[in-house]
């Protein structure tokens, strides 16, 4: 008698939740089986409002305060980037956001890593000011609309062993741990230690149905990547509402030009100064090799910040450019549609 008990208390919400985690698949189909499950299981916790969900609605100033806490540092810098970053999320779209269980988590992460990454960066500038010092001789940034090829371009011109391209996990995580002039054995084995750990993070996203994106982006850690993350600390273009910003691009330009796309190109130009500090390159930089469709609309905030930048067009078609796709537009923007739904799938229920 006890044993039947037991096995029914057992069985019976392994077979509710298997029917839930089909009948989810069945409603999005988009979503892996694994996502389906997670966003079941997590279903409870949501509702009773425990765990990660204890802090209900999401917004940058949680993650403020998660952040602050948890390095007991306080200086955010000029705050003028919340600015940028309310205007989107006070847009209807992003008010009416459906976020999936698993993706209030993972929405709450982008956050937090946000915060976290601003607050450590800007007080290792405080702790080693000759960092701001480091040259950036002439960057080349490669331009062209999303899905025309120039991740290929990209990667392609970074194989060059003059130059460096930023890879995904230094962009994930720029800001080392050691201090000081340390030397250069000690700053490798700190950037081993942040590579395993975006490694193992990138993979957990994979295997919690955030892989879809490998099929049209190849995505690892130790590959060039786009450097959109060195400007997620002004600009609110980060993964978790990179659909609002799309959807409001108007506005999103609107708030986000002239002096405040500046300060965000100067935020970026000591990332990439700390990147070079932190491998032994403070004096002879390697030229960096730089890529993110989104440079296309900030060529004179790029000029104000990099006066000797390159730029390579990569465009439809135009005589006058350095390089030619030959890829025709509709095609390209179905392409380019299909990877934002991809980046948001992660987060929201649906996406149109």
């Amino acid at each position: 008698m006890l044993f039947g008990i037991l096995a029914a208390l057992v069985i019976a919400p392994t077979v509710i939740i298997a029917v839930l985690t089909i009948l989810r698949k069945g409603r999005y189909p988009e979503k892996s089986y694994y996502n389906c499950f997670l966003n079941v299981i997590l279903g409870p916790m949501r509702y009773f409002k425990i765990g990660p969900y204890k802090q209900g609605k999401l917004d940058l100033q949680k993650a403020m305060r998660y952040a602050m806490k948890k390095t007991g540092l306080q200086d955010f810098g000029d705050t003028t980037f919340l600015d940028a970053y309310n205007v989107i999320f006070n847009t209807p779209v992003h008010q009416n956001l459906k976020l999936t269980n698993l993706g209030y988590i993972m929405y709450q992460i982008e956050l937090n890593q946000t915060m976290l990454r601003r607050l450590t960066f800007l007080q290792y500038l405080k702790d080693c000011p000759q960092i701001t010092d480091v040259p950036v001789r002439s960057p080349v940034f490669v331009l062209g609309l999303p899905r025309t090829g120039t991740t290929f371009l990209h990667r392609l011109l970074s194989l060059d062993p003059a130059v460096r391209a930023p890879l995904l996990w230094e962009l994930l995580a720029p800001v080392p741990k050691v201090r000081g002039e340390s030397k250069i054995e000690t700053f490798e084995n700190d950037r081993n230690k942040r590579a395993n750990a975006m490694r193992k993070l990138i993979k957990t996203r994979q295997s919690m149905g955030d892989n879809a994106l490998q099929h049209i982006h190849e995505i690892d850690a130790d590959l060039p990547e786009e450097c959109i993350m060195a400007l997620t600390d002004e600009l609110p273009i980060h993964m978790s509402c990179l659909y609002s910003a799309y959807m409001n691009f108007e506005i999103f330009l609107k708030e986000n030009s002239g002096q405040r796309a500046i300060n965000a190109y100067k935020h970026y130009k000591k990332v990439l100064q700390l990147l070079s500090y932190q491998v032994g390159e403070a004096k002879e930089p390697r030229r960096w090799m730089l890529k993110c469709p989104i440079h296309l609309f900030y060529i004179k905030e790029i000029a104000n910040v990099f006066p000797d930048a390159k730029l390579v067009w990569y465009v439809i078609s135009n005589n006058n450019v350095i390089l030619v796709s030959n890829i025709p537009p509709s095609p390209l923007c179905f392409s380019c549609l299909g990877l934002i739904v991809i980046l948001s799938l992660p987060f929201l229920q649906c996406v149109h």
